[in-house]
C-alpha cells in the first residue's frame, strides 16, 4: 500500500525513491542459490543473513554434493572454477511456461501472478554468467521477455485505472523492477494528491468564516 502522504508538506522527488539497475542487481545476488562444489572445504559464516534456514552458516563443501550460498559468492566460485550453479526451479522452462500462461489467463483482470521478487535480476545475471546452467538458455530468455512484456501491460493498464482522487493504491506480487518503475508515477500522484489536499483545506478554512457569521 502507498499512501498520499498528504499529512507532510515535503515534496517527493523521484530520484529519492527509484533504485538503479545495478542496485537491484546487487541486491538479488544476495538471494541464495544451489551450486554443485569441484573443492572441499568447512562450513564458512558469513555477516549478512540471507535466509533463516542458513542463519548465515554455508557448507561444508564437498564435492559434487549441492550446497546453498548466496549468488554472489556462487559467482565468485564459479569465476575461479570452483563449482558450477544450479538454476532455480522457478526457472525451468516448464515453470515459466505456467507462468507465463497465469499470466495469459488474468489478462483482463490485469491481476499479476506470483513470481520471484528479483526475478528479472537473477534471470540476467544467470544468462549472464552462467548460461550452461540450463538446457535451453534461448527458451528461457524467450520467455522471460514474454512475462516480463505481458505483466508490464497488465501494470500499465492498472495504472490508468486509477482515478483522481484516489490516495493510496494495491498491487500484489510486484517484482522489485517492477516496484521501481511504478514510484515515479506513485511520485507524482502523491504530489498531486497532496496539493489537492492543501487547496480543499485552504477552501473549507476560507469559507469557515462566512458561516459563522450567517449563522448570527
Amino acid at each position: 500500500k502507498m499512501d498520499s502522504g498528504v499529512k507532510s508538506n515535503r515534496r517527493f522527488k523521484d530520484e529519492e525513491m527509484r533504485m538503479s539497475a545495478n542496485e537491484l542487481e546487487f541486491l538479488a545476488e544476495m538471494q541464495e542459490i544451489f551450486i554443485v562444489p569441484r573443492f572441499r572445504f568447512d562450513a564458512i559464516t558469513l555477516l549478512q543473513r540471507n535466509s533463516a534456514e542458513s542463519n548465515g552458516q554455508y557448507g561444508p563443501f564437498q564435492p559434487m554434493k549441492p550446497v546453498i550460498v548466496p549468488l554472489w559468492l556462487a559467482l565468485q566460485l564459479k569465476q575461479q572454477k570452483l563449482c558450477t550453479i544450479t538454476s532455480p526451479s522457478w526457472m525451468s522452462i516448464d515453470s515459466l511456461e505456467n507462468i507465463l500462461q497465469t499470466e495469459r489467463a488474468n489478462r483482463e483482470s490485469n491481476l499479476l501472478g506470483k513470481v520471484d521478487f528479483y526475478y528479472q535480476e537473477t534471470a540476467k545475471i544467470l544468462m549472464q554468467h552462467s548460461p550452461e546452467s540450463f538446457e535451453n538458455v534461448e527458451k528461457v530468455r524467450i520467455l522471460i521477455k514474454d512475462i516480463e512484456e505481458i505483466r508490464a501491460l497488465k501494470l500499465h493498464a492498472s495504472l490508468r485505472e486509477l482515478q483522481d482522487h484516489t490516495e493510496a493504491a494495491r498491487f500484489a506480487h510486484l517484482s522489485a523492477a517492477e516496484l521501481n518503475s511504478i514510484r515515479a508515477f506513485m511520485i507524482e500522484a502523491m504530489n498531486k494528491f497532496s496539493d489537492l489536499r492543501k487547496a480543499e483545506l485552504a477552501v473549507t478554512s476560507s469559507s469557515q468564516p462566512s458561516q459563522q457569521i450567517g449563522s448570527l
